[in-house]
Formats: structure tokens, sequence, C-alpha cells
């Protein structure tokens, strides 16, 4: 059974892109702003990842510098996900539910030249562990300045609202995508650290692609891969999810819905209506018994 893009070489963003120029116009990623959703088309966010991409390159980052991604699951996440790849770079997804130690080793560890991650209790924190170190002096700020996290001086903090609003035709993704290869690092991301200190795991272009080939097979023998809803849940920031909950979703020509929370898991589902939902089979089995 043939794939969506089978034949042509595994790269996600260049994947992406062509799904945007084939379905401009059609919805893509939807979070909850107050309360009304609002929702971005496949143009749009190609012109916002662009946007952020060559403001990485003016930043000085260059192809596979790695780039630490932390926040909760929205919008913001996903462009920032898909800008990195497209300079070249290598996302170092982490969780919000770190420690300042936990950052502190991630950062060391992987060699990190920039952060970007959610503003509030998880943007100061991460901008007072990178005031101490001296391979990484950038942190772009999902949620815009704040002014808690200013006066660091080791760092320079910029907002991720100001750079998507600057975005503009001069931004054309095809032209500033980088020529990765199917076997160059898509993404570095930590085990849990039940054993220990978490242990970085490579994956590359080809790896996930891998996987969102033999996903979209198993949902076109259910008919189910036609006009798909997901609902995202489970953190972008472990492998399943930022595969099966983004990269899948974009190459189907698909929505995603951010969920809200664990606690508007049961309202967002009835609001949002979704096709398909990755999850764990606990909280399906949660879901049963409210049933």
């Amino acid at each position: 059974m043939l794939t969506p893009f089978s034949g042509q070489p595994a790269h996600l963003v260049k994947r992406f892109a062509e799904q945007a120029r084939l379905s401009p116009d059609k919805p893509l990623f939807f979070e909850k702003t107050g309360d009304a959703w609002q929702g971005s088309t496949y143009a749009e966010t190609e012109a916002q990842v662009a946007g952020l991409a060559r403001y990485l390159g003016e930043l000085g980052l260059r192809p596979g510098d790695h780039i630490v991604l932390c926040g909760e699951n929205r919008v913001s996440w996903a462009i920032a996900d898909l800008a990195i790849m497209a300079a070249g770079c290598v996302v170092v997804p982490a969780y919000t539910t770190n420690t300042a130690d936990d950052h502190h080793y991630l950062l060391s560890h992987s060699e990190a030249k920039l952060v970007i991650c959610s503003g509030g209790k998880t943007g100061r924190m991460l901008a007072q562990v990178v005031d101490g170190l001296d391979s990484v002096s950038d942190v772009i700020l999902m949620d815009g300045p704040d002014t808690e996290a200013d006066g660091l001086s080791g760092v320079m903090l910029h907002s991720l609202p100001q750079i998507l609003a600057n975005a503009g035709p001069q931004d054309h993704l095809e032209g500033l995508i980088h020529e990765a290869a199917e076997t160059d690092p898509a993404c570095l991301i930590y085990t849990s650290g039940t054993g220990g200190r978490p242990k970085g795991v490579l994956l590359t272009h080809k790896s996930i692609q891998a996987n969102i080939d033999a996903a979209y097979i198993l949902l076109a023998e259910g008919k189910a891969h036609k006009d798909a809803v997901f609902l995202s849940l489970l953190p972008l920031s472990h492998a399943y999810e930022h595969t099966a909950g983004l990269h899948l979703p974009v190459q189907m020509a698909a929505e995603v819905w951010y969920c809200e929370g664990r606690d508007k898991i049961s309202a967002n589902l009835a609001e949002v209506k979704p096709t398909l939902m990755t999850a764990v089979p606990r909280l399906y089995e949660v879901l049963h018994d409210r049933i």
C-alpha cells in the first residue's frame, strides 16, 4: 500500500511543506485561547515555521546545533519543532516537569546552543539555568516578554510571538529548508531517567518516517486516514506523541487540536469530537470506567 509520500526521501519538514503546498487553506492546528478555539491553516503555519527558521539563522544557529524545546502541548511547540528541523538543527525535547537540576544536566549533556520554552515558571527556571552556563545564552519565550526573567546578565530573552508576527511574504519555507540526509538526526530525545541519569537517544528522519509510514498503512486499512481529527494530549516531548500526534497527522493533512490539560480531557473530547487519538491504555481504562 502506498503512503502519501512513497518514493520520496525521508525529510519531515519537506513533507510538511509539500502538504502545505497541496492543502494551503486546510485547517491544521487548534488551541484554546480564553474560551474559544483558535485555528491556523497549513499555509499560515508554514509562514510561521519559515519565519522562525530564518530567525534561528540570524541568531547564528547552524545545521547540527542542538536546541532544547520545553513547553506544554501547544501550537508554538509544533511550529518550533518544524522550524528547528528546517534550519537543520536537532530538537531536544524537555519535559515541563523537569527540575532545575534536570534541565541543567540536559542542557549540558546535549551541548545545546539555544532554548525555546514556555513562559511563566518554566521560562524563569530555564532562564536561570541558562544564566549559569557558558554554552547557551539565548532563550526564546513562547509567551513573549517576562519581566520576572529579566535582569539575568548571561541571558538574552526573545519573544516568539513577536518573531512570528514579523514573519511575512519574505519567508518561504522551501528556500530555507536545510538539505538533511535521511540518516541525519531529527531529534535527541532523553529517557525518563528512572534507571539513573536520562539517556539521550538520537532519532533520524528515516527512523521517525518508518513509524509514520507503518501507522499510515494501518489507518488506511481501517479507512481512518481521510479527514482525520486528532486530539493531542500526551506530552509532545515523548517520542510517541512527537511521531504519532504531530508528524503523522501533518503528513495525513489532518487537523490537530491541543487538549487544554488532563482535567479537561472529557470536555475537550465533547468539543473537538476527534476521529483519532494516540494515548496509553490507562487513559482508555479511565474513560471506559467513567462511561
